[in-house]
Parts: C-alpha cells; sequence; structure tokens
C-alpha cells in the first residue's frame, strides 16, 4: 500500500498534458484519482487549477498504510500531470511538486515518517521541493530540497541511475539500488548544530565549547587517521571542523560527488574507512563560499 500510494501520489506530477481548460484539469484529476482507488487513501479539502495544467490540493491527509499514522500536508502543488502516463499505470517520466506543511507520522522509521529525523531534521513540519525528470534508468535531480524550520535544509541535485519510481516517499533502503553518476548535497543550517551540541554537552557534563573541541578531535581521528595520507579526509576535515567552528551561525556545506563511473550506493556496504569511500566517490567537501 505505501508503495502504490508513493506511485499514485508521484504518477500525479508526471509529463505534460495537452492544453485544456483549467476545469477540465481539475475533472480529470478526480476522475483518474477515484478510477485508480486513490480517494480511498488520499484525501483533501479543497482542490483547485493550477496554472495550466497543474493541481492544487489543500488540507491533504493519507495514510501510508492499512492502519498507520495520517501524514498531513497543509498544501500540495503539483505544477505539471501526466494524466496519460497515471492513468495507463506507466513509470514517471518526471515530475515537479511541492509539498508545504508536511507532518511525517511520528517515529523516524515509521512508515511515513521522518527518517531525517535520526540526524536532527527533526521538525513537526517539512516544506519538500521534488523536481525531476527520467530518461530510461537514468533520473536527473534537480532539485530535491527539505526544509526543516529551525533546524536546515538540505539540498540535493545530480544524475542518479535506477533510483526507485517513488524517490519522494521510498523507504531509505530502496536507495541502496542507486547509482551516483554525479550528485552534490547542500546543507544549510538554521539552528539545528548548535541545538544538537548543546544537548550533547548536557549530556557529557561540557561547555560547548568544549564539546565542539570533542568532536573536532574525534572527527579529526577518523578523517586524518595518524600516520597516514588523507587526501580527501584532510580537506573534508577542514571544512567540517570550520563548520563546527561557526556552529553558531555556519556556512552552507557542500558534498560533491563526482565518480569515473556510475557507482552502485551497495558498494558502501563493508567500506571501512573514510579514505576509500572518498576515493570511489570522487568525493569532496567544501564550506562556505
Amino acid at each position: 500500500m505505501a508503495r502504490r500510494l508513493a506511485l499514485l501520489l508521484a504518477a500525479l506530477c508526471l509529463g505534460t498534458v495537452p492544453a485544456a481548460a483549467q476545469t477540465d484539469t481539475v475533472e480529470r484529476f478526480e476522475e483518474i484519482l477515484a478510477t485508480h482507488g486513490g480517494n480511498q487513501i488520499l484525501t483533501y479539502q479543497t482542490i483547485a487549477a493550477l496554472g495550466d495544467d497543474g493541481v492544487l490540493l489543500e488540507s491533504v491527509a493519507f495514510a501510508p498504510q492499512p492502519g498507520a499514522p495520517p501524514v498531513t500536508v497543509e498544501r500540495v502543488l503539483f505544477h505539471s500531470l501526466d494524466f496519460e502516463a497515471w492513468d495507463a499505470g506507466r513509470p514517471p517520466a518526471f515530475l515537479s511538486v511541492d509539498l508545504v506543511g508536511l507532518a511525517p507520522a511520528a517515529g523516524p522509521l515509521q512508515p511515513g515518517g521522518n527518517p531525517l529525523a535520526l540526524i536532527g531534521f527533526d521538525s513537526e513540519s517539512l516544506d519538500v521541493r521534488l523536481d525531476y525528470r527520467r530518461t530510461g534508468p537514468l533520473t536527473i535531480l534537480d532539485p530535491l530540497r527539505i526544509t526543516a524550520p529551525g533546524a536546515g535544509i538540505i539540498e540535493l541535485r545530480g544524475r542518479l541511475m535506477s533510483l526507485p519510481e517513488d524517490p519522494l516517499f521510498a523507504q531509505p533502503m530502496a536507495f541502496l539500488g542507486a547509482q551516483v553518476d554525479e550528485a552534490s548535497i547542500v546543507f544549510t543550517d538554521d539552528g539545528m548544530l548548535a541545538r544538537q551540541l548543546a544537548a550533547s554537552a548536557a549530556a557529557d557534563g561540557r561547555t560547548v565549547d568544549q564539546q565542539v573541541a570533542a568532536v573536532t578531535q574525534g572527527l579529526q581521528a577518523v578523517l586524518v587517521p595518524p600516520g597516514t595520507a588523507a587526501p580527501y579526509g584532510s580537506a573534508a576535515f577542514a571544512a567540517l571542523s570550520a563548520l563546527l567552528a561557526d556552529y553558531q551561525a555556519p556556512a552552507p556545506l557542500t558534498i560533491t560527488l563526482a565518480p569515473a563511473q556510475p557507482v552502485p550506493l551497495l558498494n558502501l556496504m563493508g567500506i571501512g574507512n573514510f579514505e576509500a569511500v572518498a576515493a570511489l566517490f570522487n568525493l569532496s567537501v567544501t564550506y562556505g563560499g
């Protein structure tokens, strides 16, 4: 059911539609939704046309699977709809959607929950922007942006192979089958780092500055082990230590992946050190600028 709903929501936003009156767009949306049984798991209070070929839903709720807590969204803006693909059950060709005020179900690992809560993105409400297009197995993300008020923004852009058909709603483990051609991840802090450092410092009986020093020392031990040549790790450590030093008002941190050929994420399993991972993905970490 979770996959069915995810594919449904993704398919709503795909491709292009022939020119038609806005009322026709809304009517066809509701007709296809009802035909495929989507109105039993996806509900909304209001619907309106969005531009020439889009749809705006307000007060949206859906349950990822029977008995699971509902996921609610204040507004869902489908900027483009491929009615033909949706109606025929074909995989998405491209998607453009904004989810405004998404309230994940409780628990980061629960169906419909927020897995980003594991890294401190535990806001009660998220805003999500997803734009992608597919050509065969290639998916171009431009971008996937997740905004967590009071925590930060994570933005992913890149070329990925064999991505799940429903990347917005897929379970985290589903991404292990994907391959990275090239990608960039930008993290912009909005209070998460200072909050996490303060909480961990209190738990360890340290001041925040002492905690910053301890975390920095731990990073150095992992990224630049004593007595080893670590060009990737040294550059990453310089960027991350600068981020930590500026924890009260940090600049964006950018991670870039540019492997010589597409690398399956499954290759990460069993790699025990950062330098090997960084070399595999030709990874670079930069701070600010």
